[in-house]
């Protein structure tokens, strides 16, 4: 089954017109899928049964990988400024992999 996710992400100004023009022209305004790295589980430590973190023989800890493909939600995202910054809010719906 598909799960909504709602996020929100924190953005400087060259930020967000990254995220625009990802929005506009590479999800044609939130009507295509595409894929992202899954923020609960890409690049978080592979630990142990005890909770200490699995490490390479260099000890460099190993970092899961998972990746999402997405498609945007029913609601465009939504911008608020934050001081300098700016707060996008929006869903995605995760497709099952």
């Amino acid at each position: 089954m598909p799960q909504m996710v709602s996020l929100s992400v924190l953005l400087s100004r060259w930020q967000v017109a990254v995220f625009e023009q990802f929005w506009k022209n590479q999800t044609q305004f939130g009507s295509t899928l595409f894929r992202m790295p899954d923020p609960t589980t890409d690049g978080w430590a592979l630990l142990t049964p005890t909770g200490a973190p699995l490490l390479t023989p260099e000890g460099q800890p190993l970092l899961l990988s998972k990746i999402w493909t997405c498609a945007f939600g029913d609601e465009v995202p939504t911008e608020s400024v934050v001081g300098i910054e700016f707060r996008y809010s929006f869903s995605i719906v995760v497709m099952p992999s």
